[in-house]
């Protein structure tokens, strides 16, 4: 059984305030321009990004070209590749989140 005392209810208000946060800035899009350009979908232009420090080497899932990252947060595309299938670079879906029935 978890303990529940005063900490536990404050951690558990602010995730959900942050939780809504992510939600209603997600949901209004209001940086979508910024977002295209960056080649995000909505869920990962607003999610928080959490990642060791660590130098990190990846290829492209498609192109297979290797790309380089400050952290282990990495893409799963490049840039390039990302755009020319209107897909998220980093999650590769696509990037107004609609259903595809092809690549």
């Amino acid at each position: 059984m978890k303990k529940i005392d005063l900490v536990f209810v404050l951690n558990a208000t602010a995730n959900a305030n942050n939780l809504l946060d992510f939600y209603s800035r997600a949901i209004n899009d209001a940086e979508k321009p910024t977002r295209i350009k960056e080649q995000l979908c909505q869920r990962c232009y607003y999610q928080q990004k959490v990642g060791g420090s660590m130098y990190t080497d990846t290829n492209c899932g498609l192109c297979t070209k290797t790309m380089k990252f400050p952290s282990t947060y990495v893409d799963l595309l490049c840039y390039d590749c990302a755009k020319a299938y209107k897909l998220c670079k980093h999650c590769a879906g696509d990037i107004a989140l609609r259903q595809r029935r092809k690549l």
